[in-house]
C-alpha cells in the first residue's frame, strides 16, 4: 500500500500513478496494489483488473501526520468485516480524511461511534 511517491519509485512509474502503471505493476509483482494519492484519496486495482478511483472528500487538513495509518488500520477493519476490497478502501479514505481535521496520530483516528457515519452505506 505505498503512497504515490513510493510507488513511482518501486514501479519505475511516473509521479501521478496512472491506471495503467498501476495495472502493469500488479501484473508484474503478482501482488494486489492500492495506491495511496494524499488528498485526492486512492486508487486500486479491482479483481476485473480494472484501476477504480476512490476521490476523497476535500476538507481543510489541520493535521496529516498518521493519516496513512488511519488509512491502513481502517483497510484491516474493513478486511475483518468481510468489506470487498472497493469498499475497504472507501472506508480507508473516508477515515484518512476524517482523521486530519484533528491534530495528533493516534487521537485523531475515528473509532466507537464516530465510524458509523463513515461505515454507512458500506456494509
Amino acid at each position: 500500500m505505498p503512497n504515490e511517491h513510493e510507488f513511482a519509485r518501486l514501479a519505475g512509474a511516473s509521479s501521478d500513478a496512472t491506471d495503467a502503471e498501476i495495472a502493469a505493476f500488479a501484473r508484474s509483482t503478482g501482488a494486489h496494489v492500492v495506491v495511496t494519492l494524499g488528498a485526492r484519496g486512492a486508487a486500486l486495482l479491482g479483481d476485473d483488473a480494472r484501476v477504480r478511483r476512490i476521490a476523497a472528500e476535500p476538507v481543510r487538513a489541520l493535521d496529516t501526520t498518521g493519516a496513512l495509518d488511519a488509512f491502513i488500520g481502517a483497510f484491516a477493519f474493513g478486511l475483518a468485516r468481510r468489506l470487498p476490497a472497493e469498499a475497504a478502501v472507501w472506508l480507508d479514505v473516508r477515515c484518512a480524511t476524517d482523521s486530519v481535521l484533528r491534530p495528533g496520530t493516534q487521537a485523531s483516528f475515528p473509532r466507537g461511534a464516530a465510524l458509523g457515519p463513515l461505515l454507512a452505506g458500506l456494509t
